[in-house]
């Protein structure tokens, strides 16, 4: 059943969500067949995704929301640098690419500019697994007799923690990977695995795993929460109402628990989620983290939000340390934010138009969202970052 939104009795397919897709597509190379994901939307990051994998000489068939990939062939180790510095999700590949041809050598991956975003993590669990590293503007892989691992990660990263999970899946012998992320899309990859004959037991952030021989599989990915949090912000700002139709309440639970705070009511029953807004919201404190906590990819557009309500709200951001590239721009138009370290404080103001300048995918529909209270007309440059997350968004706002 999909997963939808009604809005101004508009109704809208949440698409599934990028973040389980991209690393979906990356593990897919560990499997010698078929792979099938349903609900796929044709955002820049997969096709940029899709096209590395092309070049590898795997098979992609992608229409009507199906993609299909055959990775029982691949003749080529070095991704194109290219397309492989447009995204942060492309290294991912080099894994699965390292299992299936022994070397490899790719390009540091790109994406947007919000913070450090290290790969440290990814390339100390790979050489936990026997796998030799060469560091330069390239980095080099070689991996002839792949052992189990037995690995507490530093820091719970998202991007690690599906890298390293993958390889293990296929890796002789029983794997146990601690500290681990364990955010929705995360939870969904291990659910991809498993469909394709993956053996994984988790208790809390721990994952053990048992290596086996993937085999061809079909999968629908969860619907994209940051997408369906983008549409609850853009009825929020114009106080009106929002319905969430077969959508998990535990996606989105720290980020509805947030709007309870607001004067938000929220309804859940029978798979239905009406989310009902008063007139008049309050002023709120959100601190970002990893999973459970409040998702840092949503900050932007409470921030937005917060300039519509009178009093002083409070963000403080913990997971990236250039998150807030977009507040300057706001400020351009009318905001009254102030940024003190890794904290933002934000009080009641009435947004005029201007130009503003897109830095990065989430900032920029921060931006977007704004020009629905704008006084003014509203011009926004470097506008294609949120075709790396929406697909027409524009058209449907």
């Amino acid at each position: 059943m999909e997963s939808k939104l009604i809005f101004e009795d508009k109704e809208i397919i949440i698409p599934g969500a990028k973040n389980s897709i991209l690393p979906i597509i990356a593990a897919s190379l560990l499997i010698r067949g078929k792979t099938e994901i349903k609900n796929v939307s044709k955002l820049e990051d997969i096709q940029n995704m899709l096209k590395i994998i092309i070049k590898l000489g795997v098979k992609v068939e992608f229409s009507n929301g199906n993609l299909l990939i055959n990775a029982s062939k691949i003749n080529n180790l070095n991704p194109d640098s290219k397309l492989v510095k447009k995204l942060r999700a492309s290294f991912l590949i080099f894994g699965p690419l390292l299992f299936r041809n022994k070397q490899v050598k790719i390009a540091k991956p790109g994406g947007c500019s919000i913070g450090s975003r290290k790969i440290d993590l990814h390339l100390k669990g790979l050489k936990s697994f026997s796998c030799s590293i060469e560091e330069n503007d390239f980095i080099k892989g070689n991996l002839l007799n792949p052992v189990p691992v037995n690995l507490e990660l530093d820091y719970p990263s998202v991007g690690a923690t599906e890298h390293l999970i993958s390889l293990a899946t296929v890796v002789p012998g029983i794997s146990k990977l601690s500290n681990a992320a364990i955010e929705p899309e995360v939870l969904d990859l291990v659910e991809f695995l498993k469909s394709a004959g993956a053996n994984i037991k988790q208790k809390g952030t721990t994952f053990v795993i048992k290596g086996a021989d993937l085999h061809s599989t079909s999968f629908t990915p969860i619907p994209d929460r940051i997408f369906t949090a983008t549409w609850i912000v853009t009825a929020l700002l114009k106080r009106k109402n929002i319905q969430l139709i077969n959508f998990n309440y535990d996606l989105l639970g720290s980020f509805f628990e947030t709007l309870k705070e607001l004067g938000v009511l929220i309804e859940v029953n029978n798979g239905i989620i009406n989310i009902i807004c008063p007139k008049e919201l309050k002023p709120f404190y959100i601190k970002t983290g990893s999973f459970p906590a409040f998702p840092t990819d949503i900050q932007p557009f409470m921030a937005v939000l917060a300039c519509t309500i009178k009093g002083k709200s409070i963000i403080e951001e913990t997971i990236f340390e250039n998150r807030f590239a977009y507040v300057n721009e706001l400020n351009k138009i009318g905001a009254n934010i102030k940024i003190e370290g890794n904290r933002l404080i934000i009080n009641y103001s009435k947004l005029t138009g201007g130009t503003v300048i897109g830095k990065d995918l989430r900032g920029t529909m921060a931006l977007y969202l704004a020009s629905l209270i704008s006084s003014k007309p509203f011009i926004i440059k470097n506008k294609n970052y949120i075709n790396r997350g929406y697909e027409n968004f524009e058209v449907e706002l």
